[in-house]
Order: structure tokens, then sequence, then C-alpha cells
């Protein structure tokens, strides 16, 4: 009975309904979920974003960011820049210092094989009106259900150059198009290409779809939508030449405009790999 009542709580938060089903925008939710990252001793920062998992023991909150952020802080603290609602569109910083390893041990949990970290983090009040649950991780069937493929505007939301859109340290949201052919099965392509430019600080922030009509359903009666977090955003793509002259040798790099996302598939099973007791 527990359980069950964990569960009709946490969809009562959520106020999101599930893949394929009328849906409200769910952009609002993904920007009170995502925040920046730093490094408390060094200028390097990310992005990352709370994801709510039921559990036995009730529902816990965990933060996903891409491994390289955190491999690329020397302090043992990462400094989360959490908000709290104050009133009707008001919000205030909460910052939180968050340990995530003691000398060579890391506190977090990291995906075996990609680019993919997640550890507990324990919120203040009103940090997060509108959650994202784990269901909303949009697995491989949801992808196929959905129609995604190249062409498919997604949405990402981060922090470029560490820099916030305004003093309550909301990220970006920015849109893009899926770019390559093809992203499925994941088995065999646990990354895709999505046409955006990404900057240091954007690694880490959540790539998600909302209201989503599938293609070739526009003129159903209703016609069904989808919602979800589709990947995490982690690497920028860029062309290195080096250019050589009698004297010396140029380097010169070059934004191509893609950013690769690995998909959600891979931040479930890294949040499944995180004790189940907490």
């Amino acid at each position: 009975m527990t359980r069950i009542l964990l569960i009709i709580w946490l969809s009562l938060e959520l106020i999101l309904s599930s893949a394929g089903q009328e849906s409200a925008d769910i952009s609002e939710a993904v920007v009170q979920s995502t925040f920046l990252i730093k490094d408390e001793r060094s200028p390097f920062s990310g992005s990352g974003f709370v994801v709510y998992k039921v559990q036995t023991n009730g529902v816990a909150s965990v933060f996903v960011t891409a491994n390289h952020v955190l491999t690329n802080f020397v302090g043992e603290n990462a400094i989360i820049m959490l908000r709290r609602s104050i009133g009707q569109s008001q919000w205030e910083l909460a910052p939180l210092t968050n340990r995530i390893r003691q000398g060579t041990n890391i506190l977090y949990v990291r995906h075996p094989r990609l680019d993919v970290a997640a550890f507990y983090i324990a919120l203040p009040g009103k940090c997060i009106d509108k959650r994202l649950g784990e269901q909303l991780l949009m697995d491989e069937t949801a992808i196929r259900n959905a129609g995604l493929g190249p062409g498919t505007e997604v949405l990402n939301v981060g922090f470029p150059f560490g820099i916030a859109s305004g003093p309550e340290q909301f990220g970006f949201l920015r849109s893009g198009r899926i770019a390559s052919y093809p992203i499925l099965p994941v088995a065999a392509r646990n990354t895709f290409e999505l046409a955006i430019t990404a900057f240091g600080g954007n690694s880490g922030g959540p790539v998600y779809i909302s209201n989503h009509v599938k293609p070739g359903t526009e003129n159903n009666l209703p016609t069904p939508r989808y919602l979800g977090i589709v990947g995490v955003l982690t690497t920028s793509r860029m062309l290195i030449q080096n250019l050589e002259t009698v004297d010396e040798t140029i380097t010169r790099k070059t934004q191509l405009g893609f950013a690769g996302v690995i998909h959600a598939h891979f931040i479930k099973e890294t949040i499944e790999l995180l004790p189940k007791h907490w």
C-alpha cells in the first residue's frame, strides 16, 4: 500500500502525462529541473538535471550529468546552483555544496562505457515545482512509437560557458534537429547527433521533446502527442586543422554546429547503478 501511495503522490506532483497522450508543454518542468554545477576550486562547470525515482523506501531525487563534467573537477566538492520558489514566478538562489569524491574515491556512479554520471541529491523545500519522473526517460520503444528521427526538433537546456539566463541561475533553452541517421537501435547506436552548437558548460544538460506530433498522425482526432527526455548532451563536434607554413604551424578549430547526445536508455542504466536504499 505504501508503494502505491508513493506512486500516486509522485504522479500528482509531476502534472505531466505519459508519452502518447495529450499533454502540456514540459519545458517549464525541464528548465526548473536543470541546474548549473561548478567546481569549488577551478573554473570548470557544466549542466545537470534532477530526475525523481520511486523506491521502496520513498521518492529519491537523482542528479544526472555528463561524467566528464565531474572528472574535470579538481576539488572534492561540487557547487550546485539550486533555487527555491518564494512566490509565484519568484525564485531565490540556494547553492548546495555536494561532495563528489573523497580523495581518489568517487561518490557517484558512472556508466561503465558511456559519458553519464548520477548521484543522489538532497533538495531544499520548494526547489522544483514541476518535477520530472523517471518514467519520462524515453527508452527505445518510446522513441519508435513517437517516430523520432532525422529532422525531428528537440530542445536542450544548459549553461554555455557557465552563463545563466538571469540572477535566479536558470539555464538557456535552445532547439535543434536530430542530424544523424539512423538513431536506433540503441544497442548499436548509443549516441546521435543534434544540429546545435554546444559550448563548454552545456555538457550534461537534458535533451527532450515536448508536444511532439508523430509524422503521419497530424490529421488524427485527437492528435497523439509525445513528450519526454531523449538523452543527455555530452560533446561538441569540432574540426581541428594544423596549417603549416614555412615559419609556423597554426592550429585552427572550427565549430561544426553539432553536438553528441547519449540516449536516455543509458541514463536509466546509470541510475540503476545507484544503491536501492537511501
